[in-house]
């Protein structure tokens, strides 16, 4: 009796080992990361329910019991909202059409990025969107294991501004709706298909290459436009209406409600502009010079709001959807380097080397390592930190042949071969991660 009862207990050991081994490579629910307590012991951070737990929900068998003095208590912050609203995004999708399919296979080639990508979101069905995406770069072995998706959104975020295209322009730091855009003879259907692509972005927290003006944004958001937004799209418009409000008597200008041939109200042509009613004029002034921009907004929020309800949109403001949509630039090396795992058999002169070489980059190059590592140059919310949540966090492995390091941006890895100088490490870093591109089979 004895020996049948120990023979059990072994088995049931040996099954919670083997569930133990296989769960590290099953995914978490949407809407659930990962965290380590200050004693290096697992948890996880429910974003649904906005708590944090022992109880992974990967298995179905009750934890043993610990004690909570060391669970972190749920933080709310602007990454736990964003996990949230993906999470809810998830859960009505999956009551909408009963399920979320598997595994969507998007082809398309490097040298023709932007017409294949917008062909495949033409192809496809929107339903089908919401599930896993999976990119197929023509002529290429590799198997997107994540790292491809990443690169496909960034770039092609990188792409669709492309001026070639006449649909976005750049003023100064930010991009907005080509004031030219009627030049090209497809740019509303373009435009719907690139509310598509922001849409799927959102839907599956991915990050755009640049970011746009405020006017944008509250435009997505459908809010108004003030005065402060029209600066970063026309300064010399901006400059005229400021001018206009800080007059202290707008009546030696001689101004009415007129544009050219275009009255801003009824009569305008008799109605002078006074002190009492320069703030209705300023703001019918700022309604009348963006209202280019009012067909391309109108299609691009259609084509996003196939996956996102715009009221749900409208929780955030419009400065937090800049950077849901756009992440950070700001690359803190100091905050990777404590966010990084290391394997066992790393050299550590190639570790010693790596940080030093990091410490030293520029910001371009920086950027050039991270989208050579993971697919993407933005930060996450909230730092690296959370770059392994959800998935894996930057690690870097031994290589074992010579050559070129090489990054797997699928799992967040770098793999470094063993180098003779610290001289010749940096000169092999920086022509891989400027030099190469493609993927291959690991």
């Amino acid at each position: 009796m004895g020996n049948r009862n120990s023979r059990s207990r072994r088995n049931r050991d040996m099954l919670q080992e083997a569930l133990e081994a296989s769960r590290a490579d099953i995914q978490l629910p949407c809407g659930w990361e990962v965290g380590e307590t200050v004693k290096g012991e697992i948890y996880f951070i429910n974003h649904l329910d906005q708590i944090n737990t022992y109880r992974d929900p990967r298995v179905t068998k009750k934890c043993k019991k610990r004690r909570k003095k060391y669970l972190p208590k749920y933080e709310h912050n602007l990454h736990g909202r964003v996990q949230n609203f993906i999470a809810r995004l998830h859960l009505i999708k999956e009551k909408d059409i009963g399920e979320i399919y598997n595994l969507v296979e998007i082809s398309v080639s490097r040298e023709n990025l932007f017409i294949d990508s917008i062909s495949e979101l033409q192809r496809l069905d929107p339903i089908f969107l919401t599930g896993r995406l999976q990119i197929k770069y023509l002529g290429e072995r590799g198997i997107d294991h994540g790292g491809l998706i990443r690169e496909w959104f960034f770039n092609l975020s990188d792409e669709i501004l492309d001026p070639r295209w006449q649909l976005f322009c750049k003023k100064d730091y930010y991009y907005q709706i080509d004031p030219n855009h009627t030049e090209n003879p497809m740019h509303l259907e373009q435009y719907y298909y690139i509310g598509v692509f922001i849409g799927l972005a959102l839907y599956h927290g991915k990050y755009f290459h640049s970011y746009f003006s405020n006017a944008f944004y509250k435009s997505l958001l459908e809010l108004e436009v003030s005065i402060d937004d029209v600066k970063q799209i026309d300064k010399k418009v901006y400059k005229s209406l400021k001018l206009i409000l800080d007059s202290e008597d707008v009546s030696i200008m001689d101004l009415n409600f007129m544009i050219g041939n275009y009255e801003l109200k009824e009569g305008g042509a008799e109605i002078d502009v006074t002190e009492e009613n320069k703030l209705e004029y300023t703001e019918l002034c700022i309604k009348h010079y963006l209202g280019i921009f009012d067909a391309p907004m109108n299609a691009i929020r259609m084509g996003m709001m196939n996956f996102i309800p715009l009221e749900m949109l409208q929780e955030f403001e419009m400065e937090e959807i800049s950077s849901i949509l756009g992440g950070s630039e700001e690359i803190d090396v100091e905050d990777l380097k404590q966010n990084t795992e290391y394997a066992d058999e790393i050299n550590s002169s190639s570790v010693e080397w790596l940080w030093s070489t990091l410490f030293s980059f520029s910001e371009e190059e920086l950027k050039k390592f991270l989208s050579f590592v993971t697919g993407s140059s933005k930060v996450p919310i909230g730092g690296f930190a959370n770059l392994g949540r959800q998935e894996r966090k930057f690690n870097i492995t031994q290589k074992n042949s010579n050559g070129l390091p090489t990054a797997h941006s699928c799992f967040n890895r770098l793999e470094l071969p063993t180098y003779d100088s610290e001289e010749t490490f940096k000169e092999k870093l920086l022509y891989a991660i400027f030099e190469t591109e493609g993927f291959e089979l690991e």
